[in-house]
């Protein structure tokens, strides 16, 4: 199935923001996360939602997942306008690589992100995968090497 028709399906199946994991760049190794909420304006390629920053953007890590999600109040559903607030960005479905949502075998959609008290503050949550669901970093990898090629950047020499 593809991105745009799973995410069209948890438009009437879950009723939550949620996060996916997205291609930014080849220099970047880390996932980007993307907050989508439910009410996303969906076009036939892209989709809006916040690009969330990470926890620590110094770390180029594969597996530095935790992601800074601002709190409600500093969020816009807003595009191109002036105020302080975080606004919307259009994602494209094919740069998305995972949705960090699973479901039980019960038919459960759950969130494969879990809050990392310990790191949150007043201005931002922070968010982490939840142990038993941490091998999507491993598929976003594996999603990643498949779309867009090697994970390792190199140089080609003349």
């Amino acid at each position: 199935m593809q991105m745009r028709d799973q995410m069209s399906q948890l438009r009437t199946t879950y009723g939550n923001p949620y996060l996916v994991m997205l291609y930014e760049c080849k220099q970047i190794s880390r996932p980007t996360f993307a907050l989508i909420s439910p009410g996303a304006t969906f076009n036939v390629a892209t989709v809006r939602g916040h690009i969330l920053d990470p926890l620590n953007p110094q770390s180029n890590y594969f597996n530095d997942c935790k992601v800074k999600i601002p709190v409600r109040d500093r969020l816009c559903q807003l595009h191109n306008h002036n105020c302080p607030k975080k606004h919307t960005q259009l994602i494209r479905f094919d740069h998305i690589c995972q949705i960090c949502l699973f479901t039980t075998p019960a038919g459960n959609i759950v969130n494969a992100m879990k809050l990392d008290k310990n790191s949150c503050t007043d201005t931002y949550w922070v968010y982490d995968f939840k142990d038993t669901y941490a091998y999507m970093i491993e598929e976003y990898k594996q999603t990643r090497v498949q779309v867009f090629g090697n994970y390792e950047y190199t140089a080609i020499v003349l």
